[in-house]
């Protein structure tokens, strides 16, 4: 059984308030003094909270990991040995779009280092800013949610965010 330490508590919340601002803030922001009205700014901030959540998730599997080595592992039965914790390549087998993101990373990144233009496909145009590392960004908000939604509770928090960032934006 895992302890989870108040570094992986917090660390969960960091995460889960970066999707949750993700869900809300970028939908609604847009700046009518800009030249570019969306896409700058949101994509700023969306690869911003990327980078938070990234972060946070990173500690959160050092902590683990730091954690995994210390105190007695319980069993449910006595006398009963434990088996090894799962390889990665069964933990992400077990988790449905790993492998094709996955596939997608890959593609993504085998295309932006043999691009005509590696700087642009990295960073985008400077119109619109949707490179690889926007991509990436999105991606990692997304693997960041999937790493800590576990209660129905946060499920909820993304569904309700959701209905009222949309019937915000729907009635501007």
């Amino acid at each position: 059984m895992q302890r989870i330490t108040s570094v992986s508590r917090w660390c969960e919340r960091t995460i889960e308030a970066c999707w949750l601002l993700a869900l809300t803030i970028i939908p609604l922001y847009f700046n009518l003094y800009s030249a570019r009205h969306f896409e700058p700014d949101k994509i700023a901030m969306l690869r911003s909270l990327a980078l938070v959540a990234a972060t946070a998730l990173l500690i959160r599997m050092v902590d683990r990991l730091i954690t995994q080595g210390r105190g007695p592992q319980l069993s449910a039965v006595q006398g009963e040995e434990q088996r090894p914790p799962p390889s990665l390549w069964h933990r992400l087998r077990t988790i449905p779009l790993a492998i094709p993101v996955l596939v997608y990373v890959g593609v993504y990144i085998l295309t932006t280092l043999t691009s005509v233009v590696p700087w642009t496909s990295l960073w985008g145009s400077y119109q619109r800013m949707q490179g690889t590392y926007t991509a990436l960004s999105y991606i990692m908000l997304g693997v960041a949610g999937v790493a800590v939604v576990r209660q129905r509770e946060q499920v909820e928090r993304i569904i309700s965010m959701s209905m009222i960032t949309a019937t915000v934006v729907a009635s501007y």
